[in-house]
């Protein structure tokens, strides 16, 4: 009746139903551990000190969140670590009971990264780091035993982005899905879009009706990695490929 890998909608729960199927083996809702680390962050509880300008508010665990519960999966916030060895320590280890962990900043993997510096020392394995992508060039993965780690830059769009384009895939994957890439749908430029030279392009766009069946592309305004409303009024990823210096009005 159902071929493995099929969402359970309202349609699909009725057609169970149906045929008398009280249980099915289905994938559990894998848990996601979201780390946010630095001394500059605070929680929304101490955004006086954000209005003083002393402090920058913690958006991407809230982010995040919202982006592991769109993509099937629950989050777990760990919260912030502070830029001290035993903090770090003391929040990782509530990442074990997790199938997936993202960190936030510290994502530099340089000789002192102590995010990285912690992780190894409780048996991380480092797979790779940097991608051809922008936003989101410093990203990194590797396994800390079984668990996968994810670590994203800290500036909220490129943690954003590279969590539609890398990680949401991972999570689709675990839970069974199969189709675990977004859809790509070919449009037409409404306007100059640039491109980002040796790397992929990924700008933040809105996609209109052409009247022809097809998709105008327009970008949600300036594209820097801490503007988050260029993602808010966004509905696309535009895929500029690397070695294009722009695409121009008209093109596609």
């Amino acid at each position: 009746m159902l071929e493995p890998g099929r969402v359970l909608r309202p349609g699909e729960i009725g057609l169970l139903a149906t045929v008398g199927r009280a249980e099915v083996a289905v994938h559990r809702r894998p848990r996601v551990a979201i780390l946010a680390n630095g001394d500059e962050l605070v929680d929304l509880d101490r955004f006086d000190e954000v209005r003083a300008g002393r402090r920058i508010v913690n958006s991407n665990s809230y982010g995040l969140a919202a982006a592991v519960r769109a993509a099937g999966a629950e989050p777990l916030l760990l919260g912030i670590a502070a830029d001290d060895a035993a903090s770090l320590r003391a929040h990782l280890e509530r990442a074990r009971e997790a199938d997936l962990l993202i960190t936030t900043a510290g994502a530099s993997v340089g000789d002192h990264d102590l995010v990285k510096e912690v992780l190894e020392s409780l048996g991380f394995a480092l797979d790779f780091w940097r991608v051809r992508m922008r936003p989101g060039s410093p990203f990194s993965f590797g396994r800390l035993g079984d668990l996968p780690v994810f670590g994203l830059a800290g500036n909220p769009v490129s943690a954003l982005v590279t969590f539609e384009v890398l990680v949401r895939p991972a999570i689709r994957k675990m839970l069974g899905r199969r189709e675990i890439h977004a859809p790509t749908v070919r449009a037409v430029a409404a306007e100059r879009i640039p491109g980002a030279g040796r790397l992929t392009h990924f700008p933040r766009a809105r996609l209109e009706p052409d009247g022809r069946g097809g998709w105008l592309a327009r970008l949600t305004g300036p594209q820097g990695s801490g503007i988050l409303t260029s993602v808010a009024a966004a509905d696309a990823l535009l895929v500029v490929p690397e070695g294009i210096a722009a695409i121009e009005p008209g093109e596609p």
